[in-house]
């Protein structure tokens, strides 16, 4: 469905403010058009561009030369200023021009210029007339430029991207961020996005190799065919089915005629024995040859690829895949990465695939928009289920067309198991909300014109009451729950037959090699993410209802840096920071969601901080830094002293949010952040902020908070002599250092710790948790051997103490091979900070300089460090806890490309790709 405005029509214009609950501010006019069309119509006037920038005649000779995908918000500078939410950088307005000559012999064909993605509403312009105009940031369109084409001498394509209005609340950058393609095709063509093959196994399902067998499936193709001639034609379609390789398994042929500028759609059924399936641990792929011929001459000719598979959602059991079940391993993720902001080239994407299938993961839920179509490539190639999902949610012109796009593009990727129509305030409801349930049924009808095969959900985050009488259980085939781990059983006590997942779970915090939380400089611990990780999995995985959930997130992403503002520019939500490198939580998926033998041992152990921070640790009447002293008695209020003087702070901006750790800072009577009261129910309430000193996560974590006073366990207090000890059990009391946690996530059924080669002690590994062991640091080596339950090692992880930092190592993450000679592949390169032995420093933060010589250059840098000010598209950066990042590209020839880092002080490193020519040549013009 488009709609557009006629000729003369003064009150159209499209209701970009029209959300939910606001239609008071709709502008709906009588003057738009709906009809049901495959394309878009061309504009009506073609009107003529104001502006110089879009003139063929514009000297533009000063502009700069660049490549597309192409993001210009990451190349400006922050400032606590600009937008929170999208990162603090810049945004603004950016215009594109492309001179490019159309080849003579192309006349008499129609020319399409398809662009995957621009952020936002962007205006087109071809020789100095407009084609269109695009608002939405995340979805594909396309136009039909040949009435202003010049053949056989220069056009100038102009493009306009105005990223000064924000479609979410995360970075989104801003320009020509996807690919864009010139398609030409004769006037009898088939139409973009025109076939649509959906398969149904037909047969039995068993065991095969490379995976899972069907007797029989049947594949149901759709292709939409127009005649742009002046006459009318005869033709063949022929429709063949290919498997991987390249052998013809099933073929249709259709005869028709079709009159002058027509369109028809022609419906055949091709029936397949001996089928290989798509499954997430064998994704295989065939491809649909739809070819038109007339007179025995090849008129057009599309592949499209297709896997076959059968997928069940049950009311008790969850996701079943080919008949097998399936728990769903999955993370929400945004689309940047470091060093390119959202233009993240195809090879990246294809990492972030793989990289997430090496934790475990099996789903991609695409939050909170459309993805670029390379992505689902990888996700069908490599075999990850995806969650689509709809930006927006509403009834004006644009939203409908944005929704009936998402279907149309991506209705034949196999790896896409549910249509999501929205994302929780999109999805907010209250039991009355009719308005809402129109608008859901009629987003609903348009997703089923293109594609009635896959469920639809949507992630809800809402109270109980709203999600049990709201519209959702009245449209949604699945019942998606962001959050709200106490409405799962309710609901599904509510209606049993409707199954249910969790659409978005686990905001779990923190960053990369980051021990002790510093607020200062908006560094978060990454111990704090545990209890969150934990709680979510363990919720999910005890209930076969639940199909399971994703995690937000799987990857870092610029902006909403939660739960920060400046100076952190980046979320700190993710598994896998902004830079690919992992985090600590990373290997505690890996362990319970992979088979392999996985035994992960933090932190390091290089000298503790000097204990500064209060945490809580094991109770001994022997540990100086578990004495204190409190000044305070009865109603009145005291500080809290240490063996040193020093005093508890517990300054905080939102308790409610909470803050953690407490810092010890020089004592001052002035400043009532130091002053407590221990009230009658052994709480430590501050007289500054009226909040109460908290044992985090009830002893789980290494911190100690100022929350808000709820009268829980983890924020009662016994002061017994020196000593304050937690009431949350544990036998945990309040210390500021001296002491080390060392944790280990790992799949083994017990571990032991030696410390420089003494034991301190062997523990029986608890389901999907981990185990920790509190012990005095001392230079050396630390090692925790893992057992299997006869009692056989298995495993073992020493970590060293390191010396001071030597030199710069380089390698290449990915790919392990070669990269490709097309100016758009690119290799992603590790610089490691050493010591002398050749050991990670993992506190070092050397600035490190990149260059590339060969056919490659260095276009993007990125460290995970969630508070670096550092720019992205640059050849340098800091590295973070010992990692940094460098993004090389190549250009058009093939050859060796040496990539060299340096360091002042540091002994240099350099790591060479190898780039080749592609196996298929893409023309640029």
């Amino acid at each position: 469905t488009w709609q557009w405005c006629p000729d003369g029509s003064t009150h159209c214009s499209p209701a970009g403010s029209c959300w939910v609950g606001r239609r008071d501010q709709c502008s709906n006019s009588p003057d738009w058009i709906s009809q049901g069309r495959n394309a878009p119509p061309p504009p009506s006037n073609n009107s003529k561009c104001d502006s110089p920038y879009c003139m063929p005649d514009f000297d533009d000779s000063s502009w700069r030369s660049l490549d597309i995908p192409h993001d210009f918000v990451i190349e400006g500078k922050f400032d606590p200023r600009n937008d929170q939410s999208h990162g603090f950088l810049p945004k603004g307005i950016g215009w594109y021009r492309k001179h490019f000559t159309i080849p003579s012999d192309l006349k008499g064909k129609k020319i399409w210029l398809y662009f995957d993605g621009v952020y936002r509403n962007s205006d087109v312009y071809l020789n100095g007339y407009l084609l269109g105009n695009h608002p939405s940031g995340y979805t594909s369109f396309y136009y039909d430029a040949t009435s202003l084409a010049n053949f056989g001498s220069e056009n100038l394509l102009a493009v306009k991207a105005d990223s000064t209005s924000n479609e979410g609340w995360w970075y989104e950058g801003g320009g020509i961020y996807r690919h864009v393609w010139m398609t030409t095709v004769n006037p009898l063509h088939v139409e973009p996005w025109g076939v649509y093959a959906p398969s149904q196994v037909t047969g039995t399902i068993s065991n095969g190799s490379p995976g899972p067998k069907a007797t029989t499936a049947r594949v149901n193709v759709s292709t939409e065919i127009a005649n742009e001639n002046s006459v009318s034609v005869s033709f063949q379609v022929v429709t063949k089915i290919m498997d991987a390789q390249g052998q013809t398994v099933g073929q249709s042929t259709s005869s028709a005629t079709l009159g002058a500028n027509s369109q028809i759609t022609i419906y055949q059924t091709i029936s397949l024995t001996n089928v290989n399936l798509w499954h997430i641990t064998s994704p295989y792929l065939y491809s649909v040859v739809s070819t038109i011929t007339q007179s025995g001459s090849v008129v057009d000719e599309v592949n499209t690829n297709i896997g076959i598979r059968r997928v069940i959602f049950d009311k008790n059991y969850g996701l079943f895949l080919n008949d097998m079940p399936v728990k769903v391993y999955g993370f929400c993720n945004h689309q940047d990465f470091a060093g390119v902001g959202t233009a993240v080239p195809d090879r990246i994407n294809e990492y972030r695939v793989q990289k997430l299938q090496s934790m475990g993961a099996n789903a991609w839920r695409m939050s909170h928009n459309p993805p670029n179509s390379e992505l689902l490539d990888f996700t069908d190639r490599y075999g990850m289920l995806v969650w689509d999902e709809n930006r927006n949610f509403g009834d004006s012109a644009q939203y409908q067309s944005d929704v009936a796009t998402l279907a149309h593009r991506d209705r034949n990727h196999p790896s896409i198991v549910i249509w999501s129509l929205c994302n929780e305030w999109g999805c907010s409801e209250n039991p009355n909300d009719t308005n809402a349930l129109r608008i859901a049924t009629l987003l609903k009808s348009i997703i089923h014109q293109y594609d009635d095969t896959r469920p639809l959900s949507g992630a809800w985050n809402n109270d109980l009451e709203s999600l049990l009488w709201g519209w959702g259980p009245k449209v949604m085939d699945i019942q998606g729950v962001n959050y709200n781990y106490g409405e799962l059983d309710p609901y599904h006590a509510k209606y049993p037959d409707k199954p249910m997942i969790q659409s978005e779970t686990a905001s779990c915090t923190g960053a990369r090699g980051i021990y002790v939380t510093n607020n200062t400089i908006a560094h978060e611990s990454i111990f704090n993410a545990h209890g969150c990780t934990v709680g979510w999995w363990t919720t999910d995985e005890s209930r076969p209802f639940i199909a399971g959930g994703f995690a937000w997130t799987g990857f870092d992403y610029k902006g909403e840096p939660t739960p920060y503002g400046w100076p952190c520019v980046n979320s700190n939500f993710g598994t896998i920071d902004l830079a690919g490198f992992p985090k600590d939580t990373f290997w505690y998926y890996q362990a319970w969601w992979t088979n392999q033998t996985v035994l992960h041992v933090f932190p390091h152990w290089n000298k503790p901080s000097d204990g500064d921070v209060t945490s809580a640790v094991t109770c001994s009447s022997d540990d100086v830094y578990q004495q204190w002293t409190f000044t305070g008695s009865g109603s009145s209020s005291g500080q809290i002293k240490d063996s040193q003087g020093r005093c508890i702070s517990s300054k905080c901006s939102s308790v409610s949010t909470g803050c953690d750790p407490l810092v010890l800072v020089p004592c001052d009577n002035n400043d009532k952040n130091q002053f407590f009261v221990h009230q009658g129910d052994h709480s430590f309430k501050n007289d500054a902020n009226g909040g109460c000193i908290d044992l985090w996560n009830s002893g789980t974590g290494p911190e100690v908070g100022v929350y808000t006073c709820d009268g829980g366990s983890n924020q009662k207090w016994d002061i017994s002599g020196s000593s304050i000890k937690s009431e949350a059990g544990g036998n945990r009391c309040l210390t500021h250092g001296g002491v080390n946690q060392v944790w280990a996530y790992s799949n083994a059924a017990s571990l032991e710790l030696f410390v420089n080669g003494v034991s301190k002690g062997k523990q029986k590994n608890p389901p999907l948790d981990h185990v920790q062991w509190d012990v005095t640091w001392e230079p050396g080596t630390i090692e925790v051997r893992a057992y299997n339950g006869g009692g056989s090692q298995i495993a073992t992880k020493s970590i060293s103490t390191t010396g001071e930092p030597a030199a710069v190592v380089l390698s290449v993450e990915y790919p392990t091979t070669s990269i490709y000679a097309d100016k758009q592949d690119v290799a992603l390169i590790t610089g490691t900070i050493v010591d002398a032995q050749g050991r990670v420093v993992p506190t070092a933060g050397n600035f490190v300089s990149f260059s590339a010589t060969g056919p490659g250059a260095v276009v993007g840098v990125g460290n995970g460090d969630p508070s670096c000010h550092e720019p992205d598209r640059a050849t340098s950066r800091s590295a973070f806890n010992g990692y940094v990042r460098a993004i090389v590209q190549a250009t058009d020839q093939p050859g060796t490309i040496t990539i060299t880092a340096s360091s002042e002080g540091l002994k240099s490193g350099s790591v060479t790709v190898t780039s080749v020519k592609p196996p298929k040549k893409i023309e640029f013009i």
